[in-house]
């Protein structure tokens, strides 16, 4: 079974607060549902909401202060109806967050920890990278997938209202471009090493995290038979 993905809120606020609260999502029985968080200021964060527990997978430090949190929740049983608020230790100059669900995935380990496959140094294993200056976009390569049928994914946010393409081969997920900020998510199924967004030439600050998502392993079935 592959991985499928399903969007269920990307949104931004350029205030400066030490917490920030999403739209209603319901997050689905028996998928992993993640969020990427973005904040203009380098800060610890938890999250909370739809009574369900929120992991932690880690923090992306990148560039002039910006990061990219990413965190999850996984449950035999729909999350409740409601919003998602990230708490932070400071308050950074604005944030913004895409949280989607995704079926088809490892669940193994505490909260669906199975789902995210240790790559590269950092967001928690996983990959980030910054680019500032004029360019044309950002990129990170992650390690050999472990599993050719993972999907590989990512999250960007620049400091322009110019549209961000996403990835060659890759699906869009969520984004934004406006009041002087611009972000997207996307993913790839089968994935690639390759996590990369695009827009046009610009000076521009951009930070991005990228993030190998581990496929169910396949259930064999035993069929017994009788001779009489």
């Amino acid at each position: 079974m592959a991985i499928t993905v399903t969007h269920l809120v990307t949104n931004f606020n350029n205030a400066t607060q030490a917490s920030y609260t999403t739209a209603s999502i319901t997050p689905p029985a028996n998928e992993v549902t993640f969020a990427f968080l973005f904040t203009n200021g380098n800060v610890t964060s938890t999250t909370t909401g739809n009574s369900r527990t929120w992991s932690q997978l880690g923090i992306y430090n990148g560039t002039g202060g910006r990061s990219i949190h990413g965190f999850y929740t996984y449950d035999t049983s729909a999350g409740a109806a409601g919003a998602v608020t990230f708490s932070l230790s400071g308050s950074p100059a604005g944030a913004a967050w895409s949280i989607f669900s995704l079926a088809g995935t490892d669940v193994s380990g505490t909260n669906g920890a199975g789902a995210f496959v240790a790559n590269s140094t950092s967001l928690s294993n996983n990959a980030g990278a910054s680019v500032s200056g004029t360019n044309t976009g950002n990129s990170v390569t992650l390690s050999a997938l472990s599993n050719t049928n993972n999907l590989s994914m990512g999250f960007t946010r620049n400091n322009t209202a110019n549209a961000i393409t996403a990835g060659s081969g890759y699906t869009s997920i969520g984004s934004w471009a406006t009041s002087g900020t611009a972000g997207r998510s996307e993913y790839l199924v089968p994935g690639a090493i390759l996590v990369d967004f695009t827009w046009g030439s610009q000076s521009v600050i951009s930070v991005m995290a990228a993030v190998e998502i581990k496929v169910a392993s396949a259930v064999k079935s035993l069929a017994l038979v009788g001779v009489g």
